[in-house]
């Protein structure tokens, strides 16, 4: 429902105008591809292949992103990066070739997919870097980066195992300055949380998992899936992104589905208003836990998906862009609101609150629950 939740926005920024950015970190892609080139994301602080590290960041000539794998800023060409890129944001409405979830945003590239623990984190830790710095300088440096796209993994991989458990940990550090980490599962007919999966059977609470849907809202048949380990399903099968060369393409797998989720959290951030991104900025980990809810609570629940995915449901672009257009912290309607009965705060719908909290006064404690 891409077309009615354009009515809203096109991404691109924030209702408090903060340029909206969202990495990708993959094996390659065409940086100047007629429909991406004006919604990659450039470092304006760093002069281009001079080998100087001009803004001080620690990193050489990442004008364009970063190579995590040789530790330059020169990005590899390849098809997977640019397709999946062009789901995210291929520039829309311009008569060339095809459309991104958002018309207007920018995409942060870093080379980086990879089974090795030591690259993943090199690539994720330039873009927690990017994100540091923003928050540090108040938005004069760095980037505005709400999401990180992981369109790859360690097929029968254990988080818990070995160097797997960092993996987790990078993505609850991202969490932790706001951004959220989408991640496609295993392109096998199995269950992740029997078999498992690097990274979609970690559990960080900033982690979104995808599976891959088809045109008829059927899983495909060769998408994993796990009632606890997989968080929803997104269209995944034969989608037409960017291609090299200046060219579209089709693509099948849960490598689509993931970006098309990654988009939606970029996507989020320009439909929210003004209350929702009041709380990003003052308060990014929890406000990014809200909108993880939002996109889950507002799926179109499907059969293919019930009882095998947290949500039992497929994304719904058009569904969650209205709830958090109208969301604000007092009465939301897609979240528990809270009133005080005597001493004890009760959720309006009845239903259990996930935490215990017990505020004491002199004569009284009261709970949450």
């Amino acid at each position: 429902l891409a077309p009615a939740a354009w009515d809203i926005t096109t991404g691109g920024t924030t209702v408090l105008g903060r340029e909206i950015v969202v990495a990708v970190i993959d094996n390659g892609l065409q940086l100047d591809h007629p429909d991406l080139q004006r919604n990659m994301w450039v470092n304006e602080d760093e002069i281009p292949n001079n080998g100087i590290d001009d803004d001080n960041n620690g990193y050489v000539d990442d004008y364009l992103g970063w190579n995590a794998y040789n530790s330059s800023g020169n990005i590899p060409l390849h098809y997977h990066g640019t397709h999946v890129s062009g789901i995210i944001g291929a520039v829309t409405n311009d008569t060339i070739l095809v459309a991104g979830i958002n018309w207007h945003i920018k995409i942060m590239f870093v080379a980086g997919e990879s089974e090795i623990t030591s690259e993943v984190l090199t690539a994720y830790g330039y873009v927690l870097d990017q994100k540091y710095e923003f928050l540090e300088t108040n938005g004069a440096g760095g980037a505005f980066v709400v999401a990180a796209n992981s369109s790859f993994g360690v097929d029968f991989g254990n988080c818990e195992s070995g160097s797997y458990p960092l993996w987790n940990d990078v993505y609850n550090a991202m969490g932790e300055v706001g951004i959220l980490s989408v991640a496609a599962t295993m392109n096998r007919n199995a269950n992740i949380d029997v078999v498992g999966d690097v990274p979609t059977s970690c559990t960080s609470p900033y982690l979104i998992t995808v599976t891959n849907t088809t045109r008829t809202d059927a899983r495909y048949n060769s998408a994993a899936y796990g009632l606890h380990s997989i968080d929803l399903g997104a269209p995944g099968t034969n989608i037409l992104s960017t291609f090299p060369i200046d060219h579209a393409g089709l693509l099948t797998g849960t490598s689509m589905a993931a970006p098309h989720v990654t988009g939606a959290v970029g996507f989020l951030h320009a439909a929210a208003d003004s209350a929702f991104e009041s709380f990003y900025e003052s308060s990014p980990a929890e406000a990014a836990l809200v909108l993880k809810q939002i996109l889950l609570n507002q799926v179109d629940t499907l059969p293919a998906l019930e009882n095998i995915t947290v949500s039992q449901g497929r994304l719904n672009l058009f569904k969650a862009a209205q709830a958090i257009h109208a969301y604000n912290l007092a009465g939301s309607t897609d979240f528990l609101r809270l009133t005080i009965k005597d001493t004890i705060l009760t959720a309006v719908d009845g239903a259990a609150l996930p935490a215990v909290l017990f505020l004491s006064t002199a004569d009284t404690a009261r709970r949450m629950s």
